[in-house]
């Protein structure tokens, strides 16, 4: 562990009491769920948008291109399949990373 990690896990550790004394009530909670899981589809595409199609030099995009899948090919598949949907036809497609980064990319899974 560097020492930027040790800061971060440091202050990670001194903000838990003050999140352990909030209190959360079950509407609330069940709100919040009800609200992350309508915008699940939107967020993976926010965060696979700007973390891979957003940096040349990534290689999660280089594995993408590989497969043909572009970012509007992932957005087409998500919108059509929901995204449970896609990510279960891309697994099919061969389309993953394992623990230890083998991939396999031979279709973006476009139907």
């Amino acid at each position: 562990m560097n020492a930027a990690d040790a800061v971060a896990v440091a202050r990670l550790i001194a903000k838990i009491p003050g999140f352990l004394r909030g209190r959360v009530e079950l509407e609330e909670a069940r709100a919040t769920l009800d609200q992350r899981r309508s915008q699940r589809a939107t967020d993976f595409l926010a965060l696979v948008h700007a973390a891979v199609y957003g940096h040349a030099r990534s290689p999660y995009r280089a594995l993408l291109a590989h497969a043909g899948c572009e970012y509007g090919d992932l957005a087409a598949l998500v919108a059509r399949e929901g995204l449970e949907g896609a990510l279960s036809s891309l697994y099919q497609a061969g389309v993953y990373v394992t623990v230890d980064e083998r991939v396999a990319a031979p279709s973006c899974g476009a139907a």
